[in-house]
């Protein structure tokens, strides 16, 4: 088992989130808190989400000019906390 990266997001109103990344083909267990190896399966679904939620995400057009809005005022904050 090993031990994830916790990684400090900035979320656009200002709020800290930490959050916890594992290798690849490995999720975070929040029981033990470690890291443990994803089954053939769950790596399998996974990758055929991926995929499905990339052909949503370019088919949106009309939210990508407020997300980028957000995407930049959270950068701006993450500066303004010393994150970046």
């Amino acid at each position: 088992m090993a031990t994830g990266k916790i990684k400090i997001r900035v979320t656009s109103k200002g709020q800290k989130i930490r959050r916890k990344f594992c290798a690849r083909g490995f999720k975070y267990n929040s029981e033990t808190g470690a890291c443990v190896r994803m089954s053939a399966s769950e790596r399998a679904g996974k990758k055929l989400a991926i995929r499905k939620a990339l052909r949503t995400k370019r088919a949106d057009q009309a939210g990508k000019k407020r997300a980028v809005r957000k995407r930049l005022k959270a950068l701006k904050r993450r500066r303004a906390m010393g994150l970046r």
